[in-house]
């Protein structure tokens, strides 16, 4: 049979070959470019499946909470978070915060680093930025989303290590009428002062 009759029956009535003549893994990733641009395709990704490459958690196990304080306080930590060459790493806390007075909650969440390299993202004294609601006695939530590996400001900067890292996450106030993560004057735990951040690397 001729390679004409062949290409023939293939195309059949149409001008390209349709995908469903393509048998199933007959293309392996070995025959795609190195670079596809998917910047026009939206994808999809399986269910369950995270569009990072690692997710690691942390939070206050502890049955009490921190009450506010002038230094730099270590209020949970986020452990064994490892790191490749190209990748990129993104900070999700979610931190209760009471003050206990009618006083200024003017406060900054510090992440810190330590294990294949030491340091801190952003300023030392207020980390990645200021929550600064005025409070009587009332319920703050500080909840942020923010890149690690694209902090450029502080003395800090951003993250651009690799290795295994373990994630302090710090705080630090103006004042020290008030807790973290715990019933405002009882310094206790409970359901609804979550204490919590999220390390994604992709």
């Amino acid at each position: 049979m001729s390679n004409a009759r062949n290409l023939s029956r293939l195309l059949g009535t149409d001008t390209e070959i349709q995908t469903g003549k393509i048998a199933n893994s007959a293309i392996t990733e070995a025959k795609l470019h190195t670079t596809l641009d998917l910047s026009s395709k939206t994808l999809t990704m399986p269910s369950g499946v995270s569009a990072f490459k690692r997710v690691y958690t942390g939070r206050n196990t502890g049955a009490n909470g921190f009450g506010f304080n002038t230094s730099v306080i270590t209020l949970f930590s986020v452990p064994n978070v490892v790191v490749n060459a190209g990748e990129k790493i993104w900070l999700a806390y979610h931190i209760s915060i009471r003050a206990t007075s009618n006083c200024q909650v003017h406060t900054g969440i510090i992440p810190h680093y330590s294990g294949s390299a030491t340091g801190y993202v952003g300023d030392s004294n207020w980390g990645v930025g200021i929550h600064d609601p005025y409070s009587h006695a009332q319920w703050n939530v500080l909840s942020s989303f923010l890149s690690l590996s694209d902090y450029n400001t502080g003395g800090g900067g951003p993250f651009a290590s690799t290795g295994t890292f373990n994630f302090d996450i710090k705080a630090r106030n103006v004042n020290s009428t008030g807790e973290w993560g715990s019933e405002g004057g009882s310094n206790v735990v409970v359901q609804y002062t979550p204490m919590m951040a999220t390390i994604l690397v992709g």
